[in-house]
Order: structure tokens, then sequence, then C-alpha cells
């Protein structure tokens, strides 16, 4: 299935597996996403799928399944020399290197030094490896459609990374928030709603941020988060629309 174009509302915030769950949701294929990990012959690596109910609403959940020795942190080469070995269309293994080379400008920023030396200590293990590979697999088999987002919503708080504890939102999503120019709301949430991974994504996808696109979506994605709220379900729902109708 195919779209023309899509619009993220990221309800409860953003982050990879979450945008991944959503674009399964929307349609893309299991099996696919399957043979592009399996191919980077990385044994126990896989990921997992299922069905929840967050707040009352219905969404898809992903986990990624990794070998328990991961190393605590990767530099950007060690990254993109794991994603050359992925059997996958190339504009979806350009659009995964776009992806992590954000991540590590941002990085690179906050803590100093070149993006290529820069240490990748979350973003740079398997599973959030697993999250962008399968949202560029998952967005180039959904036709690489034109993208707007509404601006992502900012919890307050702190949250424990290996850098320690931070504030949110962690230093690097500040970073790509103004390096990309993408709008961030402040919402009464606490604790960490839009991860870098999943900013990432959204600000190398995404030509225009608007609050509702025109039209009808011909079909509703949504992808569940680990988080959990009193008051809104910690989803993204990505909309589908079949026609050509600008945003």
């Amino acid at each position: 299935m195919g779209y023309q174009r899509l619009h993220i509302q990221p309800i409860g915030g953003v982050a990879g597996d979450m945008l991944l769950a959503a674009l399964c949701d929307l349609g893309a294929s299991q099996l696919a996403l399957d043979s592009a990990f399996a191919s980077l012959g990385i044994s126990g690596l896989r990921f997992a799928i299922r069905e929840v109910r967050l707040n009352g609403e219905r969404a898809l959940y992903v986990r990624s399944l990794r070998p328990r020795r991961d190393p605590a942190c990767r530099h950007l080469d060690e990254v993109l020399e794991i994603l050359e070995r992925a059997e996958v269309a190339a504009p979806a293994r350009a659009l995964a290197t776009r992806i992590f080379t954000r991540l590590a400008a941002a990085e690179a920023k906050v803590h100093g030094g070149g993006a290529d030396h820069v240490h990748l200590h979350e973003v740079g293990q398997l599973d959030s490896i697993l999250d962008v590979l399968g949202v560029a697999v998952a967005y180039v088999e959904l036709g690489a459609p034109k993208v707007t987002c509404m601006p992502l919503p900012i919890g307050h708080g702190t949250v424990v990374t290996m850098h320690g504890q931070l504030t949110c939102p962690v230093p690097a999503v500040r970073a790509l928030a103004r390096q990309a120019h993408v709008p961030l709301v402040k919402v009464p949430l606490v604790g960490e709603t839009v991860t870098p991974t999943g900013i990432a994504v959204v600000a190398e996808l995404t030509s225009r941020y608007v609050h509702t696109p025109r039209g009808a979506p011909s079909q509703v994605g949504v992808g569940a988060g680990t988080r959990r709220f009193a008051d809104r379900a910690n989803v993204v729902r990505i909309q589908g629309f079949e026609g050509r109708v600008g945003a």
C-alpha cells in the first residue's frame, strides 16, 4: 500500500519505536522488516509487534529483541557499517544514514568534538538502529510520501541516561529542534516525551509543521510508547492520505 501524504500526530510524544509501530499499522510489511533485520547478520536480533490498548485506544507496540552483549555505545562509523550490511532498497539505507548523521551532529554539538568521533550511547545501541532502519524501510515501502507533522509535545522533569540525570527535553533533543526548526510545545506531562531518535526521524522526514492537514485520511496507523499517562494515550498517530490535495 502506498500513500501520497502522511501526517504525524504525536499525541503522547514521539520515539523511534512508536513511529515504526504506526507505520506498520499503516500497512508496512513485517516480512520486509524481518528480512531487513535478518540481513544484518546479528544473531538473536529481531523485533516483536503486538496489539495493545492505551486509555481505550487500540495501537501497535513494537519491541526490539537484541543480543544481551550489546556495546554501551558506538561511533557513527560503526553504526553506518552496520547499516551498509542491510539488504534494503538504496533509498531506505540513505534515509537511515541521514537520520543517524543528524543524531551524531546533535550529540557533537552538545558534548563537543566532531560528529565522526562522538559517542552515540542510547541512540547507538541495536534497538535504536532497528528503529531507524525499520522506519526507513517502512517509509520507503509505503511510497516515500510527503510528510507533515504537528508540533512535538514536550514534558518536564528528568530522565536517567548514560550521560547521567538530564532535564527534559534532553540536550540532544533541544539541539535537533534548533538545527531543524522543529516546533516544540510544552504539555503537562512528567518525563521524556520526545527522544533524540524520535525527533531526528521527524526532522528528516517532515517538510512542514501543521496542526491539521486538508482532506480526510484513508487510513490511520497508531504506534504505542512504553510510558503510561493518566490523561492521554501515549501514542503517535500517522494519518495516511491517498489523494494529492495539498497539506
